[in-house]
């Protein structure tokens, strides 16, 4: 009741959404705006100084609960108290929320698509004309930015979805010869609401 009164709670869970799958580094007790909407007085937060996010800090394996209290993740051990508070009270809607964002906007191909136009645009020869010159590069974060959408989408849906593909040992044979995989150990099992398929064409 708190946050639904005063905060935009849907854009509160788009926000951790995100940023938990950013993997954040700096947004314990700050780096974040606090808004308060003239219209229903009502709060939004805005992150910013998203240095070390997507992948620079810890890779892509990191909780998709950051900010709670006591999270193993947390840097120096810190929590947002706002994040933890709300994630306890709207666990499932950001589950849910978060599984979504990560299987469309958050997609791999779209941020691969975004990284790219801003690459294409970017001009480091420019940016080193500035007085406090550069640090990094736009071009040169970009390989990196893409394997982060793609190993954090695994994580993300493997951690909300439950979803695991397991096709047994690995097998060494000879050309020709049939293999049997044995995916028994995958999760969810196959059922009338769960299929499994090869993505090359194989069949069985």
């Amino acid at each position: 009741q708190f946050f639904e009164e005063r905060f935009d709670v849907d854009l509160l869970l788009n926000y951790v959404a995100i940023i938990n799958w950013s993997v954040p580094f700096d947004d314990m007790f700050q780096n974040h705006f606090a808004y308060q909407r003239p219209s229903d007085g009502k709060w939004i937060l805005f992150p910013w100084d998203l240095d070390q996010n997507f992948g620079e800090w810890k890779g892509a394996n990191p909780s998709i609960y950051m900010g709670e209290i006591g999270n193993v993740d947390n840097r120096s051990g810190w929590a947002h108290y706002v994040k933890d508070a709300f994630l306890k009270s709207f666990r499932t809607e950001y589950d849910d929320r978060l599984l979504l964002l990560n299987n469309t906007v958050l997609h791999p191909d779209n941020i691969a698509r975004l990284v790219d136009n801003v690459t294409a645009q970017a001009n480091p020869g420019e940016a080193s004309q500035a007085p406090a010159g550069i640090q990094c590069t736009s071009p040169a974060r970009a390989p990196s930015y893409k394997a982060l959408a793609l190993a954090r989408q695994t994580i993300v849906n493997g951690a909300i979805a439950k979803v695991k593909l397991d096709a047994g040992a690995d097998q060494v044979v000879f050309a020709g010869s049939t293999v049997q995989f044995d995916g028994r150990a995958s999760e969810p099992d196959p059922g009338p609401t769960v299929t499994y398929s090869w993505d090359n064409g194989m069949q069985g």
